[in-house]
């Protein structure tokens, strides 16, 4: 069996997916003295959002914030390192103002808004010693085929499901006895989850994740929003569509963000019965767009989201 490596190139990107865009240039002027805090770990919901207190989840902040943006106050929303397990949902609010909202991570790159949850309860698979199982029910189905794609696409490229071991991508199959070492399959008349992880893993402490929701973020219809600092990842998208979307929105600034969407596809019905794409959606300057122009906020950040994807790994039968 042999691993093959390809590179996708932007045109590509645009073929194969929907992603996030946000070409035009902004410039917010962040002058918001309303901060609320956030913290997976110590957090609660019922807190005020202080530093000593913070809330839970970036939904609950944004909540708040929407509330202060009635009041024409601005908000800024510090999200502290964690993992965050929700989808955000920045929406229009009756007598909504033009105050700037942003939400940024206290440290760049650490605070992480992730489309999966953690599984647990493993117990070794019957079938494979080196193998483990567990129950779980995935509730995204089958995708369709996008409108004017051909249709000879492999079913692999219609599923959405990933799994991920101490942050470790399996490969997806669709047979049970197709697993190997890398790979997961799911029974979904018995709702089981069978994964294969790497040699020596100990699945008693092991992180497994899978992706659960298909969204990580939305923006719709606001303006003089940022987003600073934040990681989004696992969203369980189909395919030519996005994890991650901004729409009908005036001024946006995103800055120093970093977008991962794993997912399986398979493009042809002659290519390998499975395989596993990592994507990796970056922003970008506007030095790197087609058509480049200066940065316009503070912090030099660029009003762009690009796309750029990684590499595919192939597992031929």
């Amino acid at each position: 069996m042999r691993l093959t490596r390809i590179s996708f190139n932007y045109f590509l990107v645009a073929l194969a997916l929907a992603g996030l865009r946000a070409f035009s240039q902004a410039n917010v002027t962040e002058n918001q003295t309303t901060l609320i805090y956030v913290d997976a770990q110590k957090g609660s919901d019922g807190n005020a959002g202080s530093i000593t207190a913070p809330l839970k989840t970036i939904q609950a902040a944004v909540n708040k914030a929407n509330t202060n943006n009635q009041k024409k106050i601005g908000t800024k929303v510090i999200v502290n390192p964690g993992i965050y397990r929700e989808t955000v949902n920045i929406m229009p609010v009756s007598n909504q103002s033009t105050v700037p909202l942003s939400v940024q991570a206290a440290s760049t790159g650490t605070a992480i808004i992730a489309g999966s949850d953690v599984l647990k309860n493993w117990s070794t698979d019957p079938s494979y010693p080196s193998a483990y199982i567990t129950t779980w029910f995935p509730v995204m189905g089958t995708c369709s085929v996008p409108s004017g794609w051909p249709s000879n696409f492999g079913a692999i490229a219609l599923k959405t499901e990933m799994i991920f071991v101490n942050g470790v991508p399996l490969t997806q199959v669709l047979g049970f006895s197709q697993m190997q070492p890398g790979t997961f399959y799911i029974n979904e008349t018995y709702g089981t989850l069978h994964v294969w992880p790497a040699a020596g893993t100990n699945m008693a402490t092991a992180v497994v994740e899978a992706a659960t929701r298909q969204k990580t973020l939305s923006i719709v219809g606001r303006s003089n929003i940022v987003l600073r600092g934040l990681v989004l990842r696992h969203a369980a998208s189909c395919i030519n569509t996005s994890g991650a979307t901004v729409t009908s929105t005036g001024a946006a600034l995103f800055c120093a963000n970093a977008v991962e969407a794993q997912a399986s596809e398979n493009t042809a019905a002659n290519a390998p019965k499975f395989r596993h794409e990592i994507r990796r959606l970056a922003v970008i300057f506007p030095a790197l767009l087609d058509k480049p122009g200066p940065p316009l906020s503070s912090g030099a950040c660029a009003a762009a989201i690009g796309e750029k994807l990684g590499t595919t790994q192939a597992l031929p039968s």
